[in-house]
């Protein structure tokens, strides 16, 4: 499988952006996710015999920084996240949606957290928003990439 030069943008954009600028990059990360459906969405075994492809790590890579991100302290960086994890099971199905059990549950987490009543409604209403989408006629992604933080 060859690798989408996205992936790699993805994953280089990720680790050199300062946390607190990613909300404003959300877009531009939503959009390079949704181009990288071959490498999310393959079987976890070919993923593991291909050892001659790095998809497999800068996938581990991908998922591994949103985790960071999503059980961070940073609220900027626990949006980006939010918006990433939307994007990325809608575009990998079911392959990326059985690996996503730390994000269910840090998702999870940060809605029973009290103290953050304002950040938590925002969340749950983008969240709600995309997800409404498709009964609008409108592709799902599209309520991530118009989502911000304030």
């Amino acid at each position: 499988m060859s690798i989408p030069p996205e992936l790699r943008v993805l994953c280089r954009r990720l680790v050199s952006t300062p946390t607190d600028e990613l909300p404003r990059l959300c877009p531009v990360l939503v959009s390079l996710v949704l181009r990288c459906d071959g490498p999310l969405s393959a079987v976890a075994d070919v993923k593991a015999k291909d050892k001659s492809s790095e998809a497999p790590m800068l996938v581990h890579k991908l998922r591994t920084h949103i985790t960071t991100l999503l059980s961070g302290r940073s609220a900027s960086g626990r949006f980006s996240s939010v918006c990433l994890i939307k994007a990325v099971i809608d575009v990998g199905s079911w392959e990326s949606l059985r690996a996503s059990e730390p994000w269910v549950r840090g998702l999870i987490s940060i809605l029973q957290v009290r103290g953050r009543s304002a950040e938590d409604c925002k969340r749950r209403a983008a969240v709600t928003k995309a997800n409404r989408l498709p009964e609008t006629g409108f592709p799902r992604h599209q309520g991530v990439v118009h989502c911000h933080p304030d």
